[in-house]
């Protein structure tokens, strides 16, 4: 499939907001008491920092651990930018990039601090191996991956828990209704799929999944939002969610052969960018 993904250099500029870590800070818990498949709609997603959301944050400080219920391999702190993918039972997988001591470093040594941009953002609790590295800038980084409960990632950073809010109990929207919400979460302009619509993409982050398709694909048709396309899952209250293509599709409008178009340029696109 085409590279169609988070540029790095936004991942960059995410981290660029991640707090001081703190010193002697309590770890939360970090077993889930619940299983939480789908995004948690009943947390208002209120924004609680400056600037552009581009990746989940941190609610922390949060142990990560090497598996579900595993050993704990190091620690993060609160509003460390991280990427993440869909929660599962109450777990999250998560990637967190970091400064290296040298380009040919392969372990975080335990006990090590572990810093970004040479500000401290964790702890090393184990030798930890990197998952990957990258260079940007001429600089080369490295990338950290791990578990943790889903509790410890900021609900108002996911976008999904963000669009739930915006949109429950609705039974249509505007592109000026999701306006404030396309600009925070740093949508770009995308393929609206029909000659005159609109659309607009968050991708999927490339730290974890270099190949990764669509996040969240809303199309607009002038004023009017139709569809969204996602591949994660939102219960979104009086608003149609169904399976498609692997992900799934949220229909506002009541245009089914326009529905019906969209569905059918959509499996074409994906086809062709495979």
């Amino acid at each position: 499939m085409k590279r169609i993904c988070i540029p790095l250099c936004l991942l960059m500029f995410a981290a660029c907001q991640d707090e001081p870590a703190k010193v002697s800070s309590e770890k939360k818990v970090d077993s889930p008491a619940v299983t939480i498949p789908a995004p948690d709609t009943n947390t208002a997603a209120q924004v609680d920092f400056d600037g552009p959301v581009l990746s989940e944050r941190i609610d922390g400080p949060a142990n990560i651990r090497n598996a579900v219920n595993g050993k704990t391999l190091f620690s993060i702190e609160n509003n460390v930018a991280v990427t993440a993918r869909e929660p599962e039972k109450g777990w999250v997988e998560i990637g967190v990039w970091i400064d290296l001591d040298s380009d040919d470093q392969k372990i975080v040594k335990r006990g090590s601090t572990i810093y970004r941009d040479s500000k401290a953002i964790g702890k090393a609790l184990e030798d930890v191996h990197l998952y990957e590295t990258f260079t940007i800038n001429n600089k080369k980084r490295g990338v950290l991956n791990g578990f943790t409960s889903v509790s410890n990632i900021r609900p108002s950073t996911i976008p999904e828990n963000a669009f739930t809010e915006l949109a429950k109990n609705k039974t249509a929207l505007t592109l000026s209704d999701v306006k404030s919400f396309l600009e925070n979460y740093k949508f770009n302009d995308f393929n609206g799929l029909i000659e005159g619509y609109k659309g607009f993409v968050f991708y999927e982050s490339e730290i974890l999944d270099p190949t990764a398709a669509p996040r969240f694909w809303p199309v607009f048709r002038g004023n009017e939002l139709m569809v969204v396309f996602h591949s994660r899952k939102m219960n979104i209250p009086g608003v149609k969610t169904e399976p498609f293509q692997g992900g799934y599709i949220t229909v506002f409008s009541n245009d089914a052969e326009a529905v019906k178009q969209l569905k059918d340029k959509f499996v074409s696109f994906m086809q062709s960018a495979g």
